[in-house]
């Protein structure tokens, strides 16, 4: 189906899913990968987002890791990286 065909059936309201191929659709933003080394990296580079972070978490009534097991974590994490 060509481009204007498309059109035409969407512009009529029509679904269009039936001619995408959604077996290859990707979701921008949606790398899987490793999160918990990603993200214990963005926490050792901007600690001052992690301070915002825990602050959110109180106000929210939600437990949170206390500071010495977020060095503990980011030691790990530096100790890690180095090997």
């Amino acid at each position: 189906m060509k481009a204007k065909e498309l059109d035409v059936v969407f512009d009529r309201g029509d679904d269009i899913t039936p001619y995408l191929d959604l077996s290859t659709a990707k979701r921008p933003g949606n790398k899987k990968g490793r999160g918990n080394a990603d993200y214990l990296k963005n926490i050792v580079k901007n600690s001052e987002l992690l301070t915002k972070v825990q602050q959110s978490a109180n106000k929210a009534g939600l437990d949170k890791m206390t500071d010495a097991e977020i060095d503990d974590e980011i030691k790990a994490y530096r100790k890690k990286s180095k090997s």
